[in-house]
Formats: structure tokens, sequence, C-alpha cells
């Protein structure tokens, strides 16, 4: 009879007895399938094997002195190094149901019954190793899909900077220019009209509705949730205060606030201020961890 499972195994076997070690190391390397065995002779000896081999597979007897084999699939579960580590309890003591559901609570993968039997021992043994491979192989692809994801986030957040970017320098040259324009009083008439106009298109260009409708589209793209999120929790949130979360959230100044908005500093901190409250924050409470801590 042979059993599907993969090579190169590192199986460790745990009993108190040396007649049970011997049994079960005989009958897996009757399987023919290239299994490299350990043996451990309690529980304490076999949990600080695993911790330096990390073994493929534990076989362990439940009755033993020291640390048993319940104590020591807890013991394993419990520590992040060795938590995957699939684990087999064999005994011929605890039978019942309740011992079963015990073992399985405690992180036992699946559970056999003494006087072990050669040919149930192989097909346990292949089912939990190609369960793990299956295992292994999702992690793997959960993890590079997360990897990809974290990829095309970064990407979205350097779009989104370099927006934020674009938007402060464009209203800090328009507004130069602007402040410029306005102190040409000595002008003739003509050509006095003529920079009217050209500050009346600098405040048009400078159209803060535009421009947040604009700095909306970059900012759903790296938080598409943000909004929904905060006026489902505080729907008494204006426009304006909804504009401040934003901003706060990726980390632009009270500075760089008032130079998007055209205003002033201490506009940006009363603004700050009132928000809190709306948001029922205590004082020790930040606004900006609030809100990073919100979205997390």
């Amino acid at each position: 009879m042979s059993f599907n499972t993969l090579t190169g195994v590192n199986i460790l076997v745990v009993d108190d007895q040396s007649e049970n070690l011997q049994t079960i190391t005989n009958f897996l390397e009757e399987a023919n399938q290239g299994y490299d065995l350990l043996t451990a002779s309690n529980g304490q000896i076999a949990y600080n094997v695993a911790q330096k081999l990390l073994p493929d597979l534990i076989i362990s007897d439940w009755d033993m002195p020291q640390m048993n084999g319940l104590e020591m699939t807890k013991a394993l579960k419990k520590n992040p190094v060795t938590a995957d580590i699939p684990i087999l309890l064999i005994t011929g003591v605890y039978t019942t149901s309740e011992n079963l559901k015990a073992a399985l609570d405690a992180g036992a993968l699946d559970y056999i019954r003494k006087p072990i039997q050669k040919v149930e021992l192989w097909a346990r043994v292949a089912s939990v190793l190609n369960l793990m491979s299956s295992y292994r192989t999702i992690k793997d692809q959960n993890q590079e899909i997360e990897r990809k994801n974290q990829l095309i986030k970064e990407q979205k957040d350097r779009e989104l900077n370099t927006k934020i970017l674009e938007l402060n320098q464009k209203t800090q040259v328009l507004k130069t220019i602007r402040e410029r324009l306005e102190k040409l009083h000595t002008l003739p008439e003509t050509e006095a009209l003529e920079v009217t106009k050209i500050v009346r298109f600098i405040e048009k260009s400078m159209d803060m509705e535009n421009e947040w409708q604009n700095f909306k589209k970059y900012f759903e793209k790296v938080h598409p949730r943000f909004f929904t999120i905060l006026q489902d929790r505080f729907p008494k949130l204006t426009t304006e205060d909804l504009k401040y979360c934003a901003y706060i959230k990726t980390h632009m100044s009270n500075k760089e606030i008032a130079n998007l908005l055209n205003i002033n500093t201490e506009s940006v901190r009363t603004h700050k201020y009132r928000l809190k409250k709306k948001l029922g924050l205590p004082k020790e409470v930040e606004l900006k961890e609030f809100i990073s801590q919100l979205f997390n």
C-alpha cells in the first residue's frame, strides 16, 4: 500500500517507553517515504527539540512523566515559533470523546488510539503532511497577495503625496503672484485693468472646492472608506470638518493646511480645536492619533 506524501520530511516521535518509540519508528521506516526521524523520551525534551529543529510533524504519546503530550501540545501552540507544527497524539488510556475533544482543543491535529495499527499510522501521517503542505501553499499565496497589496498601497500613497505637494506648490505660487500683482498700484489704467483680470483668473484657479475634489479623488484611492466611516460615526461633521480629517490623516502640518486653504495657521488651530470637541475627544487624546487609529 502506498500513500502520496512528501519527501525530506522531519518527524519527531515522542514516548517515554523505548519499545513504543521503536515500534513507531519501525512503522514509519517501513512506509518507505524517506522520513528523517527524531526521538524524545518526554514532552519537555520534545518541546526543546521542536524549538531548535522545527520538525514537520510531531507524533507523541499522551501519558508521559515531566510533561505529558497534552501539556507539550499546549506549550508548543502558545509559542509562535512552533505554533504551526502539526501534532498527532497517541494514547491507550485517554480514549473517550471528552479526551478527543481535549486533545483537539489543545491544538492536536489528529488522535490515534493504541494499539497502533501500521496502516492507520501511515494513513494519518500522510493525511496530516498533505494537509500541512496545502496549508503552507495557501499561506505562501496569501503572503504574496499581501505583499502585492502593500506595493499597490505604497504606490497609491506616493501618488497621493505627490498630489498634496503639487497642490501646495500651486497654491503657494498663485498666492505669491496674486500678492505681487495687487501691489502694483501705479500702473496706467489699461494695464491696471489687465492686472485685475489676471488676479481674478488666479483667484478662480485657486478655487478651493475644485482643488478639494481633485485632492479627494486621489485620497479615496488610498483610503476608500474614510469619509463613509467618519460620517456614519459622526453625522454632524461638515464638509470642512471632513477636509481637516483627511488632511490630518495625510500628516499635513498646520502650515501646509493653511497654505492649501488660503488661511492663516491660527485659523487651522482653531478649527482643529472645534473638530476635537465635535468628535467628543477628551483633552489627553491627540486629534492626529485618534484619526490615525480610527482607520487602522
